[in-house]
């Protein structure tokens, strides 16, 4: 978005309750999230919990199914 004199004015948004700031700000007014951490280039969304559960169940799968083409006699 183009301001009236000719310069370029920035639009931020909210990650966690998607409010449009016209201006910076270090926390956002309705949420309270911490826009420094979000646009500083170090803020990391979180993973829910199942991805996780997911992701190891499917590693661990792996590594069974491994085990048992490496070593097809064993018990486990």
């Amino acid at each position: 978005m183009t301001r009236p004199d000719g310069l370029q004015q920035f639009e931020l948004e909210c990650p966690k309750c998607g409010l449009e700031l016209d201006e910076w700000m270090e926390q956002c007014p309705k949420c309270g999230q911490n826009l420094l951490e979000v646009y500083s280039g170090t803020y990391r969304a979180r993973r829910a919990r199942w991805i996780r559960a997911v992701i190891v169940f499917l590693l661990l799968a792996i590594l069974l199914a491994l085990v048992h083409i490496i070593l097809p006699g064993a018990g486990l």
